[in-house]
This record gives structure tokens, sequence and C-alpha cells, in this order.
């Protein structure tokens, strides 16, 4: 079955630098949602959330979070949108930052899945995924011939 995702974008402003990606192209003019933006997604969604024509249709859709990197995002928008949005769980893709600010435990009543994808800054170190496997659904590591020998180190030294 195809996987049918509601998606919210809530930055441009990213602090990994993948080579496949364009967010790092843009991080001069990068920028989150403004707090009004934030205010009307909430508010929209909301609302479909009410319609009962849709409840059933709803609940076969995963809702997720993320941006650039959603760990980013300024706190005081990243609480008003978890507090405020009646979705129950949301998925989350992140570089590691959301962990390393401490996001994952302050939000962690409203995230179903952690989708970690590591880049080739983090490759060395992967403690920051270690330390948070317990939160972690997917780990994507991103393979090219300039990391293939890394990717094979990893996936060896943790093969769970």
């Amino acid at each position: 079955m195809i996987q049918r995702a509601i998606i919210f974008s809530l930055t441009e402003k990213c602090s990994a630098f993948c080579k496949y990606c364009d967010f790092p192209k843009i991080q001069k003019t990068a920028k989150d949602a403004s707090f009004e933006n934030i205010m009307s997604i909430v508010d929209i969604t909301n609302n479909l959330l009410k319609e009962e024509k849709l409840k059933e249709p709803l609940q076969h859709i995963v809702f997720r979070a993320e941006g650039g990197e959603l760990g980013d995002v300024e706190k005081g928008k990243l609480d008003y949108f978890f507090t405020n949005t009646h979705i129950e769980k949301f998925y989350n893709y992140t570089n590691g930052e959301f962990f390393k600010k401490g996001y994952h435990l302050k939000y962690q009543p409203k995230m179903d899945k952690f989708v970690c994808h590591i880049t080739m800054k983090d490759i060395k170190d992967i403690s920051i995924f270690k330390e948070n496997i317990e939160y972690i659904s997917d780990i994507i590591v991103v393979v090219d011939l300039s990391n293939y020998e890394d990717v094979k180190e990893l996936i060896l030294d943790n093969p769970d």
C-alpha cells in the first residue's frame, strides 16, 4: 500500500550539508515558517481533524513534521506547533539535531517515529543516534563513492 502523508515543513534551515540535498544551497536565505504561518497551519489542521467525513480517511495518513532540520526551528514555534496541533502522533525526520537539543524528550508524547538520516559529517560519530536508539524507528544512511568504506564500517560495527 502506498503511504499517504501530510508533511508540515516548518523550516528551510538545516545544520547538515548533504551533497544530495538542496537545503544547503539556500542557507543564506533559509528561514523558519513565520509564527503567523504556523498558527494558520495549526488552525487549518485542527479544522480538518474536526470534519466528521474525514475522520476515517485521516486515520490512514502519516503526519510528518520536518523541514530542513526540525531541530533548527525556534523553540517557541515548536512549542506552539506541538502543543496546539490536535494530531496525536507525528513522524519526525532528523539529522540528529532534534536529539542534541533534547526536543525528542520534550515532544515525545506527540512523536510516533523518528527517522534519522546519517550524513558524511555524522558517519564518524554516530553517538547521538546510539544514545537515542530506543526512540528511532528507521535510520537512513546515504551511500556514495566517497563514503562507501565508512558506511561498510558503520554497518559492521553496528549490526543492530
